[in-house]
């Protein structure tokens, strides 16, 4: 409000102002001839005892619009500059002004697009959990079948035949409660700032390899990785080989839900570019004691220099209308740049894709 009532203020005086002569200067060279026409007089007369003639009102009076004259203009062009101030003041402080109000503006519209962001993810990540339900259900069921044997053998069962029975219902049970309990961890993950990347990769992997298609395959390998925490390096000795937390500490500065988000995106979409057919989708983990790069590689059809320009803008979708929103690598790119990290792409037609993510690494 105080802004708000200076600039009315400085508004009033900037209306006030007038470029011409003011009350107070007529006033004032009024004064100034008089002033002089009396000084001159005095002079002729009294001091110099000359005849009373009108000669003896040019001097004063030629003096006097003189003085004046240069009294007013002088005047005249400190207001003028003084005006001039105030209104670059008065622009200053408005432009000053509409500056913070467009930063507000911005702020607002940018926790307005980060929390947009944040749905469209979050609705994004649901639908492909829904795909990767599926699989769990299946495996779910295998469990309670086995189960169900198990119970309808008791009734039948003697001596160790019980004992085997019971060990398959105690079995299926432990199985479809790890099961559940597993996909129920990637429904409501923990609020974390970090995440250990070995583990819920592992985790990830098995859940995902229930929703993908028969004929695709995906692995998980681990290349070169620093340690964090002590003087050696930890490298895989076969490619498939997943590091233990005993072995290397392994965490990222992003949350679990987050790089659930990052990592499920990718794969499904490298599983829609193999277009059914039988493929490869290879996930790769390394990290520097300051970064942690994870690639997702598939040998699908590729994209060309063009797509590979637009795969990132918001609302493109190479999927058939009704399949894709066309938000889900828009998203998942502003997510990365949100926590200081980079997502690159290198694709050819034919030679498949592989998306190369650089996350924060920080300590566990």
């Amino acid at each position: 409000m105080s802004s708000l009532n200076k600039e009315i203020h400085q508004t009033v005086r900037i209306d006030n102002y007038h470029g011409g002569m003011t009350r107070a200067d007529v006033t004032l060279v009024i004064i100034i001839i008089v002033g002089f026409i009396a000084a001159g007089t005095f002079q002729f007369l009294v001091i110099l005892k000359m005849s009373f003639t009108l000669k003896v009102y040019v001097m004063p009076i030629i003096m006097a619009v003189i003085f004046s004259t240069t009294l007013v203009r002088l005047r005249i062009l400190r207001r003028r500059f003084e005006h001039e101030q105030e209104q670059k003041e008065y622009v200053r402080s408005k432009v000053h002004h509409l500056n913070q109000r467009l930063s507000e503006l911005l702020d607002q519209r940018t926790e307005l697009l980060i929390a947009a962001q944040d749905q469209v993810a979050l609705a994004q990540t649901r639908a492909d959990l829904g795909a990767m339900a599926a699989g769990v259900i299946h495996d779910i069921n295998n469990a309670l079948t086995a189960i169900q044997m198990g119970w309808e053998g008791l009734e039948f069962a003697e001596g160790d035949e019980i004992i085997d029975c019971q060990n398959a219902v105690s079995t299926g049970i432990h199985k479809a409660i790890e099961i559940s309990r597993e996909f129920k961890s990637f429904l409501r993950p923990p609020n974390k700032e970090s995440v250990e990347v070995n583990i819920l990769l592992h985790k990830l992997i098995t859940l995902l390899r229930r929703s993908i298609a028969s004929t695709h395959r995906l692995d998980l390998s681990w290349g070169l990785i620093e340690s964090h925490n002590h003087g050696h390096n930890w490298a895989p000795s076969q490619p498939s080989s997943q590091p233990s937390s005993d072995e290397i500490s392994l965490f990222a500065g992003l949350s679990e839900g987050q790089l659930t988000q990052i990592i499920m995106n990718l794969i499904v979409n490298a599983s829609d570019a193999l277009k059914g057919e039988s493929g490869l989708i290879k996930v790769v983990v390394s990290a520097t004691k300051t970064t942690l790069t994870i690639s997702v590689t598939d040998n699908g059809v590729g994209m060309s220099p063009e797509l590979q320009e637009k795969i990132f803008d918001p609302f493109f979708t190479t999927k058939a209308e009704g399949q894709g929103t066309g938000l889900g690598l828009h998203v998942l790119s502003s997510l990365i740049k949100r926590i200081h990290g980079s997502i690159n792409l290198n694709s050819a037609i034919g030679q498949g894709t592989t998306f190369t993510i650089m996350l924060p690494r920080v300590s566990g």
